[in-house]
């Protein structure tokens, strides 16, 4: 079981201010997280491959495909813009 005084070092190395509750329930929380580990490592791996990375892995994204756009719409909002400066847009700066 983890004690207070570790606890307290961890807490010191992560620059936090706990209260004593916050202590005793990283305290017990940690404690937990420790025994399901010490349990994962009782399960027995030997027939286990090593698995470093799945080559089965492909990219999921689809290819770039041009759409056909509506020109009259595109017109409507140009003519409908409140500043253009040769044939562009002027929008305001975003900082």
């Amino acid at each position: 079981m983890i004690d207070k005084k570790l606890v307290e070092n961890v807490a010191r190395l992560g620059r936090l201010e706990l209260s004593d509750i916050e202590k005793t329930k990283i305290q017990r929380e940690l404690s937990a997280i420790l025994d399901y580990v010490a349990l994962l490592n009782e399960v027995d791996v030997s027939d286990v491959r090593p698995f470093y990375e799945n080559t089965a892995l492909f990219n999921v994204t689809r290819a770039d495909q041009a759409t056909p756009r509506d020109e009259k719409a595109t017109q409507k909002i140009i003519e409908q813009f409140p500043q253009k400066d040769n044939g562009y847009l002027k929008v305001k700066a975003i900082l």
